[in-house]
């Protein structure tokens, strides 16, 4: 009788531990986090890049088996670069698929109209890509962002140019919407304040594919720098005419001209073209290395700033989780708040007050058709 007790006990405790050892649960519940962007249509790369990156770092989180009962599950909508669509969009996530967290969306138009659904819900979202800095300013505290804002980036152009380049005359060519206006507005002020205002400033409309007649007026003011604010397709397109008119400026760019996709539209032309970057996969940090290699073997190819930000942003999310669980979105939302000092692939990110967390961005070049660190 003695023995059986004691092999009754055994079997007991060897159950108990095989429970609670991580990934063994026998029950685990799963927890949506959306994510919404375009993923067809023009800037449907942006939309992926965003997806694929918290694809990765959701399936690292599950396989960490360090939150207890949960298993998270990524729900995507394509809002197709459409505000209104992007509202709908994030109501199916919120209301239907009930996802506790919502990552997206990529044009700061949609995002302006999208954060609506999510703080009248009260559910936490983060934007990975959107970079108007108007999408912080609405005193939303529901919204957070992993990506630079584009007063930061504006200034880091504007500072490249003048101090580094010794360039004076500078002409802007922006897209007519959210993003282009309100990045535009900064960098006039910028230039202004620092005693070279800009020699042009034209804009051009979503969907727009000729831009001859903006370009002519930007040659007759005889520029040595044009500030791109574009999303890739129509920036890759400007490129190319910049190039076969003669214009012969020094081409710099927004986060649009920051996507693989945009080298690959715009082909030769895009040589030495600058931008800003708060990633790059020949960083040496072996979190950095790490995350870049595990990007590879997955989908056999080298990740972009846009990957890295969205994995920043589900993984804020899973610490964020792991502090607090998922039973309250507010104690969530709280605990995203306070983020501090996260060890990111796209940089050590602290949210203020805002949501927002800035930070140094490198300074890239493209040559031979690839992003190369100035």
């Amino acid at each position: 009788m003695k023995g059986k007790v004691i092999c009754l006990v055994i079997v007991l405790t060897l159950g108990l531990s095989l429970l609670i050892l991580p990934g063994f649960a026998m029950d685990k519940k799963d927890i949506v986090i959306g994510v919404i962007g375009p993923m067809s249509l023009s800037d449907a790369a942006s939309g992926i890049s965003m997806r694929d990156g918290v694809e990765l770092g959701i399936d690292e989180i599950n396989k960490s088996g360090k939150l207890v009962g949960i298993n998270l599950k990524m729900v995507v909508v394509d809002d197709e670069g459409n505000p209104t669509k992007s509202i709908s969009g994030n109501r199916r996530l919120v209301y239907n698929e009930k996802a506790i967290a919502v990552i997206g969306s990529v044009a700061s138009s949609c995002t302006l109209a999208n954060m609506q659904v999510t703080q009248e819900a009260g559910i936490p979202q983060i934007t990975s890509i959107s970079s108007s800095p108007a999408v912080t300013q609405k005193g939303n505290k529901w919204i957070f962002r992993t990506q630079i804002t584009d007063a930061t980036r504006a200034r880091n152009l504007v500072n490249t140019a003048l101090d580094v380049l010794e360039k004076k005359r500078i002409a802007i060519l922006y897209i007519s919407s959210d993003y282009g206006i309100d990045a535009t507005k900064i960098l006039v002020d910028l230039l202004d304040q620092k005693g070279y205002p800009p020699v042009a400033v034209e804009s051009f409309n979503e969907g727009d594919r000729d831009f001859l007649s903006q370009l002519i007026k930007i040659k007759e003011k005889d520029p040595d720098t044009l500030i791109l604010w574009s999303l890739y397709e129509p920036g890759a397109l400007i490129t190319k005419q910049v190039a076969q008119m003669g214009l012969d400026v020094q081409i710099m760019g927004s986060g649009g001209l920051t996507h693989p996709k945009y080298v690959e539209l715009a082909g030769e032309a895009a040589n030495g073209v600058i931008v800003t970057l708060t990633y790059h996969p020949t960083s040496k940090e072996p979190h950095i290395r790490n995350f870049t290699e595990k990007f590879q073997e997955k989908y056999g190819k080298i990740p972009d700033h846009y990957n890295a930000q969205a994995y920043d942003a589900v993984m804020i999310i899973g610490a964020a989780l792991e502090k607090v669980g998922a039973d309250d979105p507010l104690k969530l939302r709280d605990a995203i708040a306070s983020t501090k000092n996260f060890k990111g692939i796209s940089g050590t990110i602290s949210f203020d007050d805002k949501g927002d967390s800035e930070r140094e961005e490198m300074i890239i070049q493209i040559r031979n058709l690839k992003y190369e660190v100035f």
